[in-house]
């Protein structure tokens, strides 16, 4: 989702606070985000705040007026919300707003900087830029740049913003050409190789039973697994598109077989860049499974726990962030659990005015690639629980043209 609010600093510095608040707060409602009092508090101060931070840095840089500011950037995947991106020519400037003393620097710079690794993971028109953090708040003690390290950042008073932007963009700028702000603003979530191979790498050092239980023995989750490896081996040899359906009764071990098909599929056939993912309409489930593979992980490769994420995601995310963009995903494939959970077309447009259902989009979206692609279904006959499920029948309603070979 592009920020709420995007305009160069020169246009930024001339627009009256209370309209840029109306704009931020429709902006978010709209995005099916909340606001309340302490939020639109919190913005006023900010705007404010950074109003005169930039205002500053143009006249110390005139250059600047050029830059780039984005309000309110949901970062790709995860849905984190941040304060405020600056994209300074071939920069990129993360600054979190802490409001009140009750933060400490280093909690604030940490948040800032967890913001500029998942944007230098996730986020394909940040590969291989410079993404600096910068946390703004009352800290009673303040943390100084490093000019040695751009990933460190630093945590400063609001009257300390504008040197900190100076100084840190006169060392690490004008080594790569510069940002264009309507893409990076568009950029899709697009995982850099080190973190498809952090992600192998936690897969591989514990078994994925460790975290999940089922009814199925051994045999009958290895065959599983085996037929689909052997499915998407023939389609990614055909070139060809294939929706697979895996059905069972509740505790039958249909989430532990997907799981482990992530695992198995990609160490099996090898798929390097061909990136897997396992999907779910579950939020909950998806956060339980997060935070047991980070246990799994242990704490002296707590490094590598971040790309958790870019193997066990929430579906709805997934459709959100990729299917008003033209392009395919990263992901050639996905394992979606509670596939029966999936929305139909009637509840997609009370919620976001797309008369089509979730089954439709989610093939649409694997159509896009050239080749081959695989859709995983985990389904569980009748356990449709909620209004708007459209069951395993909206799997086979309508195929549309290159969406599905069979």
């Amino acid at each position: 989702m592009p920020a709420i609010y995007s305009a160069p600093v020169s246009e930024f510095l001339d627009i009256n606070p209370e309209e840029l608040l109306g704009k931020l707060t429709i902006g978010l409602a709209a995005e099916g985000f909340d606001t309340n009092p302490d939020t639109t508090f919190s913005w006023q101060r900010e705007i404010a705040e950074l109003q005169t931070a930039l205002g500053q840095l143009r006249d110390l840089h005139g250059p600047a007026a050029a830059w780039t500011v984005l309000l309110e950037y949901v970062l790709p995947v995860s849905g984190k919300r941040m304060d405020c991106v600056l994209l300074g020519d071939d920069v990129i400037y993360v600054i979190e707003y802490k409001g009140g003393d009750s933060t400490t620097a280093n909690a604030a710079l940490r948040q800032a900087q967890d913001y500029a690794l998942n944007l230098a993971d996730f986020h394909e028109e940040s590969r291989g830029r410079v993404v600096i953090p910068i946390a703004v708040g009352a800290f009673k003690t303040t943390i100084a740049l490093d000019p040695a390290s751009e990933k460190q950042g630093a945590a400063v008073l609001p009257a300390a913003l504008p040197s900190a932007l100076l100084a840190s963009h006169q060392v690490w700028s004008g080594r790569i050409a510069s940002i264009k702000p309507s893409v990076w603003n568009e950029s899709r979530y697009f995982p850099v190789p080190t973190i498809i191979e952090a992600a192998s790498e936690i897969y591989r050092n514990h078994d994925v039973r460790e975290i999940a239980r089922s009814r199925s023995g051994s045999a009958n989750l290895e065959a599983t697994q085996q037929a689909v490896a052997d499915a998407v081996n023939e389609a990614r040899h055909r070139g060809i598109k294939k929706l697979i359906v895996i059905t069972g009764v509740p505790g039958a071990g249909k989430t532990l077989a997907g799981l482990n098909t992530v695992q198995f599929v990609t160490e099996q056939l090898n798929l390097e860049l061909d990136y897997a993912s396992f999907l779910s309409g579950n939020g909950p489930l998806v956060a339980v499974i997060q935070e047991a593979l980070k246990r799994c992980v242990g704490r002296r490769r707590q490094g590598l726990a971040r790309s958790i994420s870019t193997r066990v995601r929430e579906i709805h995310r997934f459709v959100r962030d990729t299917y008003a963009d033209s392009r395919p995903p990263a992901e050639r494939l996905i394992i979606f659990d509670e596939a029966q959970r999936a929305w139909t077309a009637s509840k997609n447009l009370k919620k976001f005015g797309r008369d089509i259902s979730e089954p439709e989009m989610i093939l649409e979206i694997m159509g896009r690639h050239e080749g081959w692609a695989v859709v995983v279904g985990l389904v569980g006959g009748g356990q449709e629980i909620h209004g708007g499920e459209a069951g395993l029948a909206a799997w086979g309603w309508r195929r549309r043209r290159n969406v599905v070979s069979r």
